[in-house]
């Protein structure tokens, strides 16, 4: 059944869309205002610092001059790399902090396994990668030492992972660190259920040598769809085969506020083939296949806060917000508006433990099932089947604590509790319901020298609504 032909069916839900609509918007207005007024205070918080700095010369009682840095570790990565993280030059005069925020900037790239520092005194001159001096020309200065260790960056993967009913296989190869200058290539082949998808991703975090990223991908993804009703029955499914294409472009302006501009553009055709006899006579019975759709997606966000990284651990707090203009051409409602908002809050406990948290809202005003909002198994709602539960409009949240038991040079081994929740439903109205929730134990076995390597293994309990096989296992965190 086409657009045109179910326009006559949604006449009765256009009341409740039109009412959504406009909470759609208001929420946009109020998150937007919001955001206004954060930017005006980040303005007038850099100001506040560039006058700090300016008097940081008389008044900084733990300051150093820096009369020469020297790194020591560097394999692959280029020297360059690394100073620009640095928020002096040789000839400043740094401040601890300063200092100690340079080397943070390090470990978060991902790109080194350890970060540490010291001063040393002594003759400003020439030095070999290890530290050993190369001259004894040079007069006597205060030398900051830089001592990295370079993970292995450049690798080939294969990544495995059950969620519900739903099983997938990724392998392909990867590079953080393309020529030693912190960029990021990467081509993939997935497997997901019984479909095939490949795709290519390029990123440079440092665009221009800012602290900016450029970002693109391209991609043929398939993947089939099944539709769940309230009782849990299946009511629908199809194969969606997309070519996609996409750019994006991020700005950081403070350590702790970016914004953000994206486009894509991917062609949907719709069909029965891989799909089980039960899902398609339900289909049918509601309405049949759609024809071939292309969209075109235009996207600005937002971020506030900070995550640190050291090794397998994380700290801090993120904020994100995004709203997407979707244009739709061929068998589909001409446009469609997405808006969400992600938090998450990683916090540093005793015994190198993690406590983190999840939180994502999101409204839509898709009419197409398959780009509505969905929970349940890979990476939403642990003990549930994929896409088990989809609408418009929801909400999650995901509660880990992390506690480390088994640390040595190979390998962390890291438990896990969770608490899974989430609520969908068709009237933004109704956000706040809850629709399932679950409850577990897991296990991490995390690499200490290739860069993103994590085996994960789940168990989940079930809480509320939760009907799909407990057991979840795959590559890197839940999130």
């Amino acid at each position: 059944m086409s657009w045109k032909q179910t326009a006559k069916k949604n006449d009765v839900r256009r009341g409740q869309s039109g009412r959504s609509a406009r909470l759609f918007w208001r929420s946009v207005l109020v998150v937007t205002t919001i955001g206004a007024c954060i930017g005006l205070i980040s303005v007038v918080s850099a100001s506040d610092v560039v006058a700090s700095e300016s008097e940081k010369g008389t008044a900084c009682s733990e300051c150093h001059r820096v009369d020469a840095i020297l790194i020591v570790g560097l394999v692959r990565t280029e020297r360059a790399v690394v100073e620009r993280e640095l928020l002096f030059e040789e000839g400043d005069v740094a401040s601890m902090d300063e200092i100690e925020e340079s080397v943070q900037r390090l470990r978060n790239t991902g790109m080194f396994r350890s970060v540490e520092f010291e001063f040393l005194d002594r003759r400003v001159g020439a030095y070999d990668e290890d530290g050993e001096e190369l001259s004894t020309d040079g007069v006597p200065g205060r030398v900051l030492k830089i001592m990295v260790d370079e993970r292995w960056t450049l690798s080939a993967f294969f990544q495995f992972g059950q969620g519900g009913d739903t099983f997938q296989i990724a392998m392909g190869a990867m590079d953080t660190n393309l020529r030693g200058g912190y960029r990021h290539l990467e081509g993939m082949y997935t497997r997901l259920g019984d479909t095939n998808s490949f795709s290519v991703l390029f990123r440079d975090p440092r665009f221009l040598g800012e602290r900016q990223t450029l970002s693109t991908s391209a991609g043929l993804n398939n993947r089939i769809y099944t539709f769940y009703g309230r009782d849990g029955e299946v009511d629908g499914g199809f194969l969606v085969r997309r070519r996609r294409a996409s750019l994006g472009f991020e700005r950081q302006w403070l350590d702790w506020f970016s914004t953000g501009i994206g486009s894509t553009f991917f062609a949907d055709t719709f069909s029965y083939d891989m799909v089980g006899e039960t899902r398609r006579e339900a289909q049918e019975q509601g309405g049949g296949l759609s024809g071939p759709v292309q969209t075109f997606q235009l996207g600005v966000n937002g971020r506030l806060g900070k995550l640190d990284r050291d090794e397998y651990q994380r700290d801090g707090t993120v904020l994100q917000v995004g709203v997407e203009q979707y244009i739709h051409f061929g068998d589909a409602q001409p446009r469609s508006q997405r808006f969400r908002t992600s938090l998450r809050h990683f916090r540093d406990l005793p015994w190198n433990s993690t406590f983190a948290t999840r939180a994502e809202l999101g409204f839509s005003s898709a009419e197409q099932r398959h780009m509505q909002f969905s929970a349940g198994g890979l990476n939403t709602l642990r003990g549930t089947y994929d896409m088990r539960h989809r609408a418009p409009h929801r909400w999650l949240g995901n509660v880990e604590l992390r506690v480390p038991s088994v640390k040595n040079n190979l390998m962390v081994l890291q438990h896990v509790v969770f608490v899974d929740a989430v609520g969908v439903t068709q009237h933004a109205s109704q956000i706040l319901d809850l629709t399932a929730a679950t409850t577990g134990l897991g296990l991490r076995i995390i690499s200490r020298d290739f860069h993103g390597l994590i085996i994960r293994v789940d168990y989940a309990l079930p809480t509320l609504d939760s009907d799909g096989p407990g057991l979840s296992f795959g590559a890197g965190q839940f999130f």
